[in-house]
């Protein structure tokens, strides 16, 4: 089957407490492009939001799906589109508490506005499983997660990525060329995992493979001084068996960047070469406050 997923509307949106929606064997793909590279950030212009939207206590599971040239791009950076998720995830939005599962799933050429650029997770109780995903040429136009954007709360919150094989996804102008992780400061997060996956040609600001920063709140009020590091709930990342090779930072951590004190990251068997950048060619960190950095 074979949808186009050019438009102004979401092809498919499931909300509600054990209510689910079960796709297999669907191309989903645009017929053209909706995007400007050159886009300005007060653009008035609108864009579509995700192709498939989870909320609500939804429950979404893929298999043998593929995303081609899906948009979800943002009129404006502004609180209000924001705060309506326009311009996160253009493939699969999931918004806590939900689930989202997907195996053997295709992304590619996957544009969104803000951050996740194919997928976005984010919100209370959100989960988020990837096994055997091939994630190509996605990009996060004006934020993190140039394919990937997982900003879950709570304990009930978790990412599980297994054999994610990624390349040539961008974040140009923030965290995580594949994936990133924001933290939040006290509610904790369940499993944060990466396994026996591989990042090939990514770029990003910051973290080029996976980019982890405290999330917006988290962020704010740290900088206000609201908030102590030892208030904050450590959170811990799993990367195991992960390959990152040929990874550009145009600032620093070429395959891995943090930004978030309270994430205790544990790697194992990892294979990083010939990555790049100006800072930390394959591992960089600040753990205080630092004006330069995106939120």
């Amino acid at each position: 089957v074979a949808l186009d997923c050019q438009g102004s509307g979401v092809l498919f949106s499931v909300a509600g407490l054990r209510t689910k929606l079960g796709l297999t064997n669907v191309n989903i793909k645009a017929t053209a492009v909706a995007l400007d590279a050159g886009l300005a950030a007060n653009d008035a212009t609108p864009y579509p939001h995700a192709a498939i939207v989870a909320l609500d206590g939804a429950e979404l599971v893929l298999s043998n799906v593929r995303f081609d040239n899906c948009s979800s791009l943002a009129a404006t950076r502004s609180a209000a589109a924001d705060s309506a998720h326009t311009g996160y995830g253009s493939a699969v939005f999931v918004a806590g508490p939900a689930s989202a599962r997907l195996e053997h799933v295709v992304l590619s050429g996957n544009r969104a506005y803000a951050s996740g650029g194919a997928i976005a997770a984010v919100g209370e109780s959100v989960r988020l499983e990837l096994i055997d995903v091939n994630a190509v040429d996605n990009s996060a136009m004006d934020g993190s997660g140039g394919a990937v954007m997982f900003a879950g709360t709570g304990l009930k919150s978790q990412l599980e990525v297994t054999r994610l094989t990624a390349s040539a996804n961008t974040a140009s102008l923030g965290f995580g060329g594949v994936l990133a992780i924001a933290i939040p400061a006290t509610s904790g997060v369940g499993t944060i995992s990466v396994t026996d996956s591989v990042f090939t040609n990514n770029a990003a600001q910051y973290g080029a493979g996976i980019g982890v920063l405290p999330a917006p709140a988290a962020l704010a009020a740290f900088n206000a001084g609201n908030l102590k590091l030892t208030g904050m709930t450590k959170v811990g990342l799993s990367l195991t068996g992960l390959q990152c090779t040929e990874n550009t930072a145009s600032v620093a951590g070429g395959c891995l960047f943090s930004k978030a004190s309270h994430a205790a990251i544990a790697i194992a068997g990892a294979v990083w070469r010939d990555n790049v950048a100006v800072f930390g060619g394959a591992l960089g960190g600040v753990f205080t406050g630092y004006p330069p950095l995106p939120a």
